[in-house]
């Protein structure tokens, strides 16, 4: 939707950009990357980072596997398979730099050096992963803000509202336990939720 309205371009995996393709997008907007690359645009950069696929209980995740070609056009969430995890850094000239991760599991190793002001972290399954907030937030140097993400249950309606795990996953799946566990390891951080299409400014 959002390719759909500015034309943009999608930097994602091979995976992404067969899905992306499935939907109708031409290979002309799509750009495949693995983690290491600093993309120069202009008045901002993206670097990318490998990253890693939350775990669930069994330490496993739902929906492994790789497309290496271009599926039909996917209908509900078991049609996409996870392909690779990446992590991206979009820093602003003369501007904020901004953090955007999707999973609750990350190569702490590869973020070594990076002090992002804003940072988005997923929270869904992170109590799979040891001293996950701590270790994380400690990695990006505590920044300024932390905005929680993949904390709701995203195979509701948009007209819904955001809405936490917990019906799903319990105290695990709750969101004023992910927002506590985030103020605990970065208690200089300001924590913010947002609701569905909310913006913030800082």
């Amino acid at each position: 939707a959002v390719q759909g309205r500015t034309n943009a371009m999608v930097i994602g995996s091979e995976t992404h950009r067969h899905l992306m393709r499935s939907f109708g997008l031409p290979d002309q907007l799509l750009v495949i990357v693995e983690g290491g690359e600093v993309m120069a645009f202009d008045g901002y950069t993206i670097e990318v980072f490998a990253g890693l696929h939350s775990l669930g209980p069994t330490k496993k995740f739902a929906l492994p596997g790789h497309l290496f070609a271009d599926p039909p056009a996917p209908t509900m969430v078991g049609d996409l398979p996870e392909g690779d995890s990446l992590c991206y850094l979009l820093a602003i000239e003369d501007g904020p730099s901004v953090f955007l991760m999707s999973t609750a599991n990350f190569v702490e190793r590869a973020f070594a050096g990076i002090r992002p002001d804003v940072a988005l972290i997923a929270g869904i399954f992170r109590n799979q992963i040891r001293d996950y907030a701590e270790r994380l937030t400690r990695a990006l140097h505590h920044p300024r803000v932390l905005l929680p993400t993949h904390w709701d249950n995203f195979e509701r309606p948009y007209e819904d509202g955001a809405q936490d795990l917990s019906d799903v996953l319990g105290e695990d799946g709750a969101l004023d336990n992910f927002v506590r566990e985030l103020k605990r390891a970065s208690p200089r951080s300001q924590v913010v939720v947002l609701d569905f299409f909310e913006t913030f400014e800082f």
